[in-house]
């Protein structure tokens, strides 16, 4: 299994570099986040360093639904420039979120039928919750079987998000273990989001916050050999400052959980 950390775009990569030395060892990869008006190419920078690599497309905050084919520019161009990250960084996984029900034109059809124009392995589907405050849409696969729809007629992989699936249990009133067992059965993901939460919001709180209510030890036996990790904690303060004590503390609670893992086999 490889440990992973999100750095949410290229303004935060300057950040961590004076970090580096500690990260090293400690975590195997970046996510890194890309959106359109940002030259991904600032990300060197991390590579340069030796870390490893994976990519995450642009999002709805970018302009980007997938699901609504009159933006169809705006989504060809942000995939495409996950694509360009991931051929630059050698990143072998695209995270992409499901399209929002922003007109009548919106379909699940034309979100499968976008991602098999480009038949592209390294993409991998996420599971997000029905709708955000931030914006006015129902998300269009959302649930579980809508999920594996397009996972399967896709055939992308699946990244499991530990906080949004909370956040959706608790606005189902479904149990939450219950509930992820199974998105893992039915969506078999072998990259996983991590942070944790307190509900029906998505708080995006270190894994080992004793205000969140996600036990994670009740959750290592979803987690197959290949697994890959990744740690989406918000590391960033409000004046933009990197908190690599909360990173270092969530990496270390996280490798004994995974030893704890080996000793129950």
């Amino acid at each position: 299994m490889k440990i992973g950390l999100k750095i949410k775009y290229t303004r935060n990569a300057p950040l961590v570099l004076p970090h580096l030395n500690r990260l090293r060892g400690q975590i195997d990869y970046f996510e890194l986040g890309t959106r359109p008006e940002e030259d991904f190419r600032q990300f060197e920078i991390l590579k340069d360093q030796g870390f490893s690599f994976t990519v995450h497309a642009p999002m709805q905050e970018n302009n980007v639904n997938i699901a609504e084919p009159k933006k169809d520019l705006s989504n060809c161009h942000g995939i495409d420039i996950a694509r360009q990250t991931a051929d630059l960084f050698d990143a072998p996984v695209i995270i992409i979120h499901p399209g929002d029900i922003e007109t009548e034109n919106s379909s699940i059809e034309h979100m499968i039928t976008l991602l098999n124009e480009y038949h592209d392995s390294r993409f991998y589907i996420e599971n997000l919750y029905d709708q955000a405050r931030s914006l006015p849409f129902i998300r269009i696969a959302y649930d579980i079987d809508n999920l594996r729809r397009t996972k399967n007629e896709t055939k992308t992989g699946f990244c499991l998000d530990f906080g949004h699936a909370l956040v959706q249990a608790s606005r189902e009133k479904r149990e939450y273990y219950g509930y992820i067992e199974e998105m893992a059965k039915k969506l078999r993901p072998t990259y996983f989001h991590l942070h944790n939460g307190d509900g029906p919001e998505d708080r995006h709180w270190p894994i080992s916050c004793q205000k969140g209510i996600i036990d994670y030890k009740k959750i290592t036996h979803l987690w197959p050999e290949n697994a890959m990790l990744t740690l989406e904690i918000a590391v960033f303060d409000k004046n933009n400052a990197f908190d690599i004590e909360a990173v270092l503390r969530d990496v270390d609670y996280l490798r004994n959980l995974l030893i704890d893992k080996e000793k129950i086999k």
